[in-house]
C-alpha cells in the first residue's frame, strides 16, 4: 500500500540499484495526508543500506531529491529522524536542513530513549 500511495508526478519513489539489487532508496511521501494548509511541504525519507554508505550515495539522492521536490512545487521539505543518527544528521546540514523540532526522549529501542526530530529546509518562501 505505502508503494501504491506514491506516484511519480506528485511522491515519487527512487532507487539506487547495483547489479539488479536495490542498495538505497529516498521517497517523497505527503507530510501530514489531507491537511489543506501544509499541501506544499513534503516528507523525505531514505536508506541506503550499510554496506554501500560513505560512498556519496546520499549526497546524489539528496540533491536529485531536492531538485524534484522543487519542480513539483513543494516549498518545504521535512525529513522526520532520531537524534541520535549522526550520519543523516550530517546529510541533511550539508544540504542546508535545520533543525525545526525536537521531541527528547520519546522514542524507545531496546529500552533506550532516543530524541525524535524534524529536519525541514525551505525551498521557497
Amino acid at each position: 500500500r505505502w508503494f501504491n500511495d506514491h506516484t511519480p508526478d506528485e511522491f515519487p519513489v527512487y532507487v539506487v540499484e547495483t547489479e539488479g539489487l536495490v542498495i538505497a532508496y529516498f521517497s517523497l511521501s505527503p507530510y501530514r495526508p489531507g491537511r489543506e494548509a501544509l499541501k506544499s511541504a513534503v516528507e523525505i525519507s531514505y536508506f541506503i543500506a550499510e554496506e554501500f554508505r560513505g560512498r556519496g550515495i546520499g549526497s546524489l539522492m539528496m540533491e536529485e531529491a531536492l531538485r524534484i521536490a522543487g519542480e513539483l512545487g513543494y516549498s518545504d521539505v521535512i525529513a522526520i529522524l532520531l537524534g541520535h543518527n549522526s550520519a543523516s544528521i550530517g546529510l541533511l546540514e550539508k544540504f542546508g536542513f535545520g533543525c525545526w523540532g525536537r521531541m527528547p526522549g520519546i522514542a524507545e529501542f531496546d529500552g533506550k530513549k532516543f530524541d525524535h526530530l524534524y529536519y525541514g529546509k525551505k525551498l521557497r518562501e
